[in-house]
C-alpha cells in the first residue's frame, strides 16, 4: 500500500474504519447479550469462526502482497530475490 496513490490508501483506510466500527459498536449487542449469559456459547462460536476466518485472510493477504512487492521489485533495477520481503537499503559506497 505505500506505493499506492495516496487517495487510494485515504479510501481504503476510511473504509477499515468504518468497518471496524460497525463491528465493535455490534458485536457485544448480538453474540454477547444478557439473555446469553453466563455460558455466552454464541459469542464463543462467533469468536472461533471469526479467529479462522482472520487466519485465512491474513495469510491470503501476505500472499498478494509479496506477490505485488515482487513484481514491483522485477520492474525496478533493485530486484534481489535473496532481499524479497525485506526492506531495501541503498548500498553506501
Amino acid at each position: 500500500m505505500r506505493y499506492e496513490d495516496e487517495t487510494f490508501r485515504a479510501v481504503v483506510l476510511a473504509g477499515m474504519n468504518t468497518f471496524s466500527n460497525v463491528i465493535n459498536s455490534w458485536w457485544s449487542i448480538v453474540f454477547y447479550g444478557a439473555i446469553y449469559a453466563p455460558e455466552f456459547t454464541r459469542g464463543m462460536w462467533a469468536m472461533v469462526g471469526t479467529s479462522v476466518a482472520l487466519g485465512i485472510w491474513t495469510s491470503g493477504l501476505l500472499w498478494v502482497s509479496l506477490r505485488a512487492e515482487k513484481r514491483r521489485l522485477l520492474v525496478s533495477e533493485e530486484y534481489d530475490p535473496t532481499r524479497l520481503g525485506k526492506a531495501i537499503v541503498p548500498d553506501k559506497a
